[in-house]
């Protein structure tokens, strides 16, 4: 599988340029310095999701607009789609919708045994979140209950209540994640 190199420093600089905004305007804005931000758009330092969600909401774009694939055609190709890799997590995610800023974002996630989704339960901008389990046992914990969901099954939940999945099967577990609109 090949994984699409993305630009974030040059996205940047070319957005607060068409914004017409300094490094000095967007670092007062967003609360980050302005030599972080310089690097950034030089290719020199890789923000945090936190530091482009800080950036993006400046910008006034979906923090995807980040992560957008560098083709502007709609199709994916299995060897050409945008990954992700979390190694602290033991998470993989494979997207397979082209389009970051479009309503609707796929993902495929393959989890290491033990792997999750994040450190504790978490909550983004999306309004619906699906998880389709391919093979494997995933723990899916929502506000307070708890969920085993195994090959085939499926949970739908607002993303907007904390939230937070982990393979607790003894092999790799795959699963779809399906969110609309995007938030990462």
């Amino acid at each position: 599988m090949a994984a699409i190199g993305i630009e974030i420093g040059a996205r940047l600089r070319s957005l607060r340029s068409a914004r017409g905004l300094s490094l000095r305007d967007l670092s007062v804005r967003s609360g980050l310095t302005a030599s972080f931000i310089s690097q950034v758009e030089r290719g020199r330092a890789s923000p945090s999701i936190a530091s482009l969600g800080r950036l993006a909401e400046v910008l006034e774009v979906p923090v995807t607009h980040f992560f957008a694939p560098p083709s502007p055609g709609r199709l994916v190709r299995a060897d050409q789609r945008r990954t992700i890799v979390l190694r602290g997590l033991g998470e993989l995610d494979e997207y397979v919708t082209a389009d970051p800023g479009g309503k609707l974002q796929v993902a495929i996630t393959t989890f290491d045994v033990g792997g999750r989704t994040a450190e504790t339960s978490f909550v983004h901008e999306s309004d619906e979140e699906c998880i389709l389990v391919l093979e494997g046992v995933l723990e899916v914990v929502v506000g307070g209950d708890r969920y085993v969901l195994e090959d085939g099954d499926a949970l739908t939940y607002s993303p907007r209540t904390p939230h937070v999945a982990r393979n607790i099967g003894p092999s790799p577990a795959r699963a779809i994640f399906v969110l609309t609109p995007p938030s990462f």
